[in-house]
């Protein structure tokens, strides 16, 4: 019993481009060839990286070997303090936002705070101190959320970099 598809390959065409003949798998390389030639190269991910030879001490999440940021906090050693960037590609303020300082509402693990949000360039910044609920909160569990930039952003520390964030939060005080 033959199928309503099973005459497609019947005709002139089928013996030079059929998948079993030679042709056929030459073009199909050469299709596959074009088509993964044509796709972008795969971008490194995003990773956290800690920065603790020299003052400030910096946490960053940046493209390893690239000058691509998204998120860094740094602060002076032993000051309890960590000023916090958000760069272009993580921080969109809402429309007629950019420029204009203002205030974000932080939170983690159920504290909040606000802090004063200033402008940039193409970075947005705000404080907080290290023994504040909500850094503690950070720290411990490695989301933050904050509030105030046109849209809930959330900066997350993967399992893998804890170890980098705990540490900064012990050089910083």
């Amino acid at each position: 019993v033959a199928s309503p598809r099973s005459d497609v390959w019947r005709g002139p065409i089928r013996p030079f481009f059929g998948a079993s003949t030679v042709w056929g798998r030459t073009i199909m390389m050469l299709f596959t060839l074009v088509s993964l030639a044509m796709q972008p190269a795969a971008e490194p991910g995003w990773t956290w990286s800690l920065y603790a030879d020299a003052d400030p001490v910096v946490l960053a999440e940046e493209i390893p070997d690239t000058p691509r940021l998204r998120t860094t906090f740094e602060c002076e050693r032993g000051s309890g303090v960590v000023e916090a960037t958000l760069y272009r590609e993580a921080a969109t303020p809402a429309e007629g936002d950019a420029g204009a300082p203002g205030f974000v509402t932080l939170s983690a693990r159920g504290a909040a705070a606000t802090s004063e949000l200033t402008a940039r360039s193409e970075r947005l910044s705000f404080s907080l101190r290290t023994d504040h609920p909500v850094f503690a909160g950070f720290a411990a569990e490695g989301r933050l959320s904050v509030q105030g930039l046109g849209r809930p952003h959330r900066i997350e520390v993967g399992e893998e970099a804890r170890a980098g964030l705990r540490r900064f939060v012990a050089l910083c005080g």
